[in-house]
């Protein structure tokens, strides 16, 4: 049989559904502004776990504690294409990342290599 078709699963479908239509709506300005500022944070901690993110970050004398939301992205510093290119591959992941997992596609992208 399809999981798809199952009936549980469909009515957990149908009800998230329901209860999540026109969520966006619902929800004040200020408190989606909150949100989306704590989300933001939350991406800058973490790409300050790059290394390349970091480096770039202590160059600028940005630490993500200063990054209060979206309207601070004036003070993030621009990464190059030739910052990816100087930190490929290790600096361009996080600490902890298992290499032995990892599949290495190559492509001509935006690198051009």
């Amino acid at each position: 049989m399809n999981p798809f078709l199952n009936p549980v699963f469909l009515g957990f479908t149908l009800k998230n559904y329901l209860v999540d239509i026109d969520r966006m709506w619902r929800i004040s300005p200020k408190k989606l502004q909150t949100y989306a500022d704590k989300a933001f944070q939350k991406i800058v901690r973490y790409a300050d776990t790059i290394p390349v993110y970091h480096d770039k970050y202590q160059q600028a004398n940005i630490h993500p504690q200063m990054i209060k939301g979206l309207c601070d992205t004036s003070h993030l510093p621009v990464i190059t294409k030739q910052d990816f290119r100087g930190y490929y591959p290790q600096g361009l992941l996080p600490p902890g990342f298992n290499m032995e997992k990892a599949l290495l596609v190559s492509t001509s992208g935006s690198t051009g290599q």
